[in-house]
């Protein structure tokens, strides 16, 4: 019945597509790539399996002070009194920072609520409200003992309901409600999608807080100079913002800031924001010494920015033969004490982003992000998508099952195609969804397993979950591109200057390998500059997956144009049309021939040499056009420059005696566009996988009374090498056109249909439909047990 029934969904009548929405650089096939497609180690891995490379945590300038941040006890409380004279009569302090020596002017890169230092009161457990320069760590702790502050506690507001109700205490005073931000989406008129449903269902998931959990805590090295210039060393995924914020709190012209960056621990997201830069800033400027601010991992897990934690109550209606017609959606979404950059990930991505991916007829959808006195939560790996995923994709699992219809082939008759435009304005100009499900199917053995659930002791199932995502973000911003300079060296070598920073996802390898194939050069011959604001081009940095395709465009625009120079210098050197020349690994053919007639070392040589002596520098700018999106415009528009599309499939074994779930295989089809480099694609997807489980089985950050109860990694719980199955990569190339060489991104979306992949797989097994991740093995047994018991003892 099953694989009749994926037969048939690839029969099914779609609506007539929509014309493709024209890209400023069109899709042309490539062929005789030298570079683009081939599985290139990463380019910086000697580096760091040497230990050669140099991460911040290394970093030692001389003269540099150690800071350490006084943090609240209390989830929200009135500051009475600050007495620093102990500490700051202790030998070996040079300063201690208070909330009087910092500006008033708040921050936060989408609303500026968050003072440097907490002034008048604290609002979660953890706020910075007095910081130290010592000359050693020991001192700076030993100081922070000292420091006296008399706290008046205030009733704190921790759960949502309780936050929203009349009357209840306010996280911020000159606001009217604890409401951070909000959004009513309305898309056709969702009473009469139910009228023409023929079956609706209807669910409450919950998703919790979770933290990125990057290998390098977050750390600050700033050195102010002799003219007042602020040095900063700061792993940061957006340097530009981030440098622009600085001036406008600190009051300082761009010119005399500078952010640099080296190696970085990872990010996932976790990085976008931070609250250390300010405070060594200002005990540089009040030392005259270099500062060094590093958090502990304590620190870390307690006091910085997590997944946002979400209750969502979702209904979609269907007809009997799996068309899907209509969605409504209300998300109620924990935004912590101070908003950095939750407001955008809640209120436009997602409330909008899931319903993207299948054709509904109507959809409507309210969300509401509310303070809490939590610590603040933010970006992680998927921008809101991952948690408007699980609940959509389990939901639509509960609808197949009541229309007794197979998972994939609902997934297959409604997934959204190639020329569509989606219910809210997204073009979709390339699109490998169908494939993936199919493929997908095919390597997990679909049609075998889901007839087969495994032996009476433990129970086996499979799962199916799919998603849609961006590779940029015109939603965030105005301006969404990125910039990128190449400049060819005397001997024939060249080096790329990018801002897009380098957080371990291998950007200094995608982009190598797109300025050596556009240039024509060996890709031993390019070598990337270290981000630095000072000479790099401005960049938004790496969100939203879009490194590969935004930068990407630039340096091949830029190589393009190196590429070109070369040519119009070898055809001044060798009397021969530009038309009959090309490059290829650093030298140049006439076409035809398989001889070359000169090196690019001896292009760049005469360019420099000769008359009209010249450098060659190439400057690439991408922009994809898209739309800004947001209340202005209903949230309604084309936002990203390509979207990438995946399908998960779950294998998992359970134990009905315990409930311990084992992932044992695992199915990651992923729609790439082109994949300029399949083995770091696989490495990609290989880690999103492992990052999902862990967010679907085990990771949530628990708090008691407005503090983190588990803040180290004997209480928090992380996948080890024990509980990683089988992860099976599959790449489908649907070569989009907007994308370098077809490209789309892949950071994000490996990560994003892992959850309810697993808990669409549980079901399976067990009939047990759970609602709410991580999915422990206690939660899952009591379930068990529950179902059980309400049927009589049947299983």
């Amino acid at each position: 019945m099953m694989e009749k029934e994926l037969k048939q969904a690839k029969k099914i009548e779609l609506a007539e597509p929509q014309a493709q929405v024209a890209f400023e650089i069109p899709f042309v096939e490539e062929r005789n790539l030298v570079y683009v497609g081939k599985r290139i180690p990463m380019v910086d891995a000697p580096e760091k399996v040497t230990g050669k490379a140099l991460y911040f945590t290394d970093l030692d300038l001389s003269g540099m002070l150690h800071a350490k941040v006084l943090r609240s006890p209390h989830p929200h409380a009135r500051i009475v009194h600050i007495d620093p004279s102990r500490a700051e009569a202790l030998s070996g302090v040079r300063a201690v920072l208070l909330p009087e020596h910092t500006p008033l002017e708040r921050y936060g890169p989408q609303v500026a609520d968050r003072p440097i230092l907490a002034r008048e009161k604290v609002r979660f457990v953890g706020e910075e409200v007095a910081a130290v320069a010592a000359v050693d760590e020991e001192t700076a702790l030993e100081a922070l003992e000292r420091i006296r502050v008399d706290y008046e506690p205030l009733p704190p507001v921790l759960d949502l309901e309780e936050a929203l109700r009349e009357g209840a205490p306010l996280v911020h005073e000159e606001k009217s409600n604890n409401i951070a931000s909000s959004s009513v989406i309305r898309r056709g008129e969702i009473e009469q999608g139910w009228k023409e449903s023929e079956i609706v269902v209807e669910e409450e998931f919950k998703t919790p807080f979770v933290h990125a959990l990057y290998m390098e805590p977050q750390i600050c090295i700033a050195a102010v100079d002799a003219s007042g210039g602020l040095l900063l060393y700061l792993p940061i995924q957006t340097p530009f913002s981030t440098r622009n914020m600085i001036g406008r709190v600190l009051g300082l012209p761009l010119h005399k800031i500078k952010v640099v960056q080296t190696h970085m621990g990872g990010a996932f997201g976790g990085k976008l924001d931070t609250s250390l830069h300010f405070i060594a800033a200002l005990l540089s400027q009040r030392t005259g010494r270099p500062i060094r601010l590093a958090n502990t991992r304590q620190e870390d897990l307690a006091a910085t920015f997590l997944r946002v934690a979400t209750r969502i109550r979702i209904r979609i209606g269907a007809k009997k033969d799996g068309t899907l017609i209509a969605k409504e959606v209300k998300i109620l979404a924990d935004n912590g004490a101070y908003c950095s950059l939750a407001p955008k990930i809640v209120c436009t991505n997602m409330a909008t982003r899931s319903d993207c991916l299948y054709r509904y007829r109507y959809t409507h959808t309210e969300a509401t992000l509310v303070y809490t006195n939590k610590v603040p939560t933010s970006a992680f790996r998927g921008y809101g998508n991952p948690q408007i995923t699980f609940a959509q994709e389990s939901l639509l699992d509960m609808v197949a099952h009541a229309i007794g219809m197979d998972p994939v082939a609902i997934r297959l008759k409604n997934g959204v195609q190639a020329g569509d435009t989606t219910i809210h304005g997204w073009k979709i100009a390339s699109c490998g969804l169908a494939q993936c499900l199919e493929e997908g199917a095919r390597r997990i053995g679909w049609v075998e397993k889901r007839n087969k659930k495994g032996e009476a002791k433990k129970l086996r199932g499979v799962g199916v979950a799919a998603m849609i995502h961006v590779s940029g973000n015109r939603g965030a911003l105005e301006w969404d591109g990125s910039e990128a300079i190449i400049r060819l060296h005397e001997d024939g070598s060249a080096t790329l200057f990018s801002g897009e920073s380098e957080l371990g996802q291998g950007k200094n390898t995608v982009l190598a390998q797109i300025a050596a194939e556009s240039m024509g050069l060996a890709l031993g011959d390019v070598r990337w500059a270290p981000v630095d604001t000072e000479n790099c081009p401005f960049v938004l940095g790496p969100y939203s997956s879009k490194t590969t395709v935004l930068a990407g465009n630039a340096v091949r625009k830029a190589g393009e144009e190196i590429r070109r120079q070369i040519i119009e210098i070898a055809s001044s050197v060798l009397g021969i049309p530009e038309n009959s020349l090309e490059v290829r690994e650093g030298r140049v053919y006439v076409l035809g021939e398989r001889e070359p007639r000169l090196t690019v070392k001896e292009v760049a040589r005469y360019a420099h040499t000769h008359e009209g002596r010249r450098s060659l520098y190439a400057h690439g700018l991408f922009e994809a056009g898209k739309v800004r999106i947001g209340p202005q415009n209903d949230y309604y528009g084309d936002i990203s420059a390509t979207y990438p599309f995946a399908a998960h499939f779950a294998e998992v074994e359970v134990d009905p005696r315990t409930g311990e779930i084992t992932v044992l295989r695992y199915v990651a089809a992923h729609d790439v566009g082109k994949a300029i480099n399949p083995l770091a694609i696989e490495g990609q997807i290989s880690g999103g996988v492992v990052q999902g489980i862990g967010y679907a089985l085990m990771e949530e950050m628990v708090f008691k009374e407005g503090r983190i109860e588990n803040p180290d990694l004997r209480d928090y719980s992380i996948p080890t090498a024990l509980d990683v199955p089988s992860i099976e990569s599959v790449l489908v190339e649907s070569n989009d056109p907007a994308g370098p060489y077809g490209a789309k991104g892949i950071g994000e979306p490996s990560l994003i249909p892992v959850a309810p992949a697993i808990a669409n797989a549980i079901f399976h097994a067990t009939g047990v439909r759970m609602k709410e991740i991580p999915i422990t093995a206690e939660k899952l047994y009591l379930a068990m047990r529950k179902r059980e018991e309400r049927s009589g003892g049947r299983p």
